[in-house]
């Protein structure tokens, strides 16, 4: 199960959430009575996930998510279960220039 965390700012109708989102997610849209900003949102949503959600997506309300994308990120993660965080290309505003390919934390 993926739970994607909408934050406040991002202004989506349930039903449009519920039109477009593959018919096995399951969705929940969390509101705030007041702006939190990114961390605070992405805060709230994790203090409100489901104790049985394996996968939890924060979305960015400038994400474009290219199709499949997360089906690969989620298909990787199951390969070692010592993966705790992973993330896709992050690409300049151009959508051809790399900004970020992610990184390697092997300790805390």
């Amino acid at each position: 199960m993926i739970t994607p965390l909408q934050m406040a700012v991002l202004r989506l109708s349930k039903n449009f959430v519920e039109h477009h989102k593959p018919s096995n997610m399951k969705v929940k849209i969390i509101r705030s009575k007041r702006y939190r900003g990114y961390s605070g949102g992405n805060n709230l949503g994790w203090t409100n996930i489901d104790p049985s959600s394996k996968y939890v997506v924060f979305i960015n309300n400038d994400l474009i998510v290219e199709p499949d994308s997360l089906y690969k990120i989620i298909e990787f993660m199951k390969i070692d279960e010592n993966v705790g965080a992973s993330s896709g290309l992050v690409y300049y505003g151009d959508g051809k220039t790399i900004y970020s390919a992610g990184g390697i934390v092997t300790e805390l």
